[in-house]
């Protein structure tokens, strides 16, 4: 059995969800919300798993059965998505590389872990009972040491906010036995890395607990700022973070509920000077892989949809960027953007994601009429041509991308767009488009 397959089983079975007829999961659904639901489970599993998600919690769904079963085949299905958590990069913004690309794929939060956090999440919301079933025994990831080579580190905060949630709101009875605090000791035992440290110290500043039980929070993070022997790369990352979550969020919380901070204090304390004693990453040792390489041509077709004179620095204005002389720039820009070949060290993927970037970047010079559509059409079948060899949420960063540029522009752009997507041949872009249709999604996300 594939590694990856044994892995997405043995999460899936841990979560210990139900075997449910897919086609019982749509039964009584609006019809246009029973074809996202079936579409669902016949794409990628990071869209289907945000597809799910999103019916779940439309409100679109009077029944919470049917909504708690949306919820848990998206646990399900996520279990087969690549990355097992979030990442976040650390380096510089400038020049563009792949690493800060791979950076915007981890924020759509299509991982792993945060597709079954917000999934339990939202099954909390639901039925607290659900919830204290599944999250004491949810095994949420597994970390490593970071070389000073990373431009990547880690991101499991989903863990540390599902554990917060759960505590406040699913407990009730059961906080008479302490089994709210169990499963906040629990979280706590986890934390061996500096990565873990800022999102453990906000789950315990947001916890409704009375002091006593907060004191004895407080004391078991101390005890893991003493554990923690993180690299260098793994403790400057997270240090920022670290040092707001415990003097901005938990240490003013302990004051205020009347309880000691020095053990915690001395704590970090002696984390910092542990973790400073030790050699630290260079700028120079961090890898990064170039990503656009600046092609003269393509740069000099580009400055002149901007200039109607380079030399003289004579502005287009908008009047004269609907005449035919700059028509038949853009033209000329487009066409030779179609043309680019890859690089000896970039994918057909780096190949399409560099196009969509250049088309991406005049689109604001580009007034309403016919190349305004040329352009968006070019674009969305770039996005439905595109290999997937780069990943899902990749391609996703992509279509967002364009969402958000066309947005700029109102709201007839964006219907235009994802019309283009809906009625093309490229099932995973319909599917998504459909979705974003539908089922928009929320602020924040």
């Amino acid at each position: 059995m594939p590694v990856g397959l044994a892995v997405a089983l043995a999460m899936a079975a841990a979560l210990s969800l139900p075997a449910e007829d897919p086609a019982k999961l749509s039964e009584g659904l609006p019809r246009e919300l029973a074809m996202i639901v079936d579409g669902a489970l016949a794409v990628p599993p990071e869209l289907g798993a945000e597809a799910l998600i999103r019916a779940a919690t439309s409100g679109g769904i009077r029944s919470p059965e049917k909504r708690i079963a949306l919820l848990e085949r998206a646990a399900e299905i996520g279990a087969y998505v690549e990355k097992p958590h979030p990442r976040v990069f650390v380096g510089p913004r400038f020049p563009a590389s792949k690493e800060y690309f791979q950076g915007l794929k981890y924020g759509l939060k299509l991982d792993r872990l945060s597709i079954t956090a917000r999934s339990l999440t939202e099954i909390g919301r639901i039925d607290r009972r659900r919830s204290l079933e599944e999250v004491p025994h949810f095994a949420p990831y597994r970390l490593e040491r970071r070389s000073c080579e990373d431009a990547l580190v880690d991101d499991v905060a989903a863990y540390y906010d599902l554990c917060a949630v759960t505590v406040n709101h699913a407990f009730n009875e059961e906080r008479r036995r302490g089994e709210h605090l169990d499963l906040a000791m629990s979280a706590l035992s986890r934390v061996t890395f500096a990565a873990e440290v800022a999102p453990a110290a906000r789950m315990v500043a947001s916890l409704d607990l009375p002091p006593d039980e907060t004191g004895q929070l407080a004391n078991s993070l101390a005890g893991a700022l003493e554990r923690v022997h993180d690299s260098g790369r793994g403790f400057s990352a997270a240090q920022p973070r670290i040092d707001r979550a415990l003097r901005q969020a938990l240490i003013p919380r302990l004051v205020k509920l009347g309880i000691d901070p020095a053990a915690l204090e001395t704590a970090y304390q002696n984390y910092r000077e542990r973790h400073l004693k030790a050699p630290p990453c260079a700028e120079n040792q961090m890898r990064l892989t170039p990503f656009l390489r600046e092609d003269p041509e393509i740069m000099r077709l580009a400055s002149r949809l901007v200039f109607r004179d380079a030399a003289a620095k004579v502005r287009y204005t908008p009047e004269e960027r609907t005449g035919e002389e700059w028509r038949a720039r853009f033209e000329e820009f487009t066409t030779a953007v179609g043309r680019l070949q890859p690089g000896p060290d970039q994918s057909p993927a780096d190949l399409f994601r560099i196009q969509r970037m250049l088309l991406g970047e005049v689109s604001a010079l580009v007034p309403p009429g016919p190349e305004r559509e040329t352009l968006l059409r070019t674009y969305v079948a770039t996005l439905a041509s595109a290999p997937l060899d780069g990943g899902v949420a990749a391609w996703l960063v992509d279509i967002m991308s364009l969402l958000k540029l066309v947005e700029a522009a109102g709201a007839g752009d964006r219907v235009r767009v994802l019309a283009m997507m809906e009625q093309g041949a490229n099932a995973n872009l319909a599917f998504f488009a459909r979705m974003e249709r539908l089922l928009p999604a929320r602020k924040g996300r």
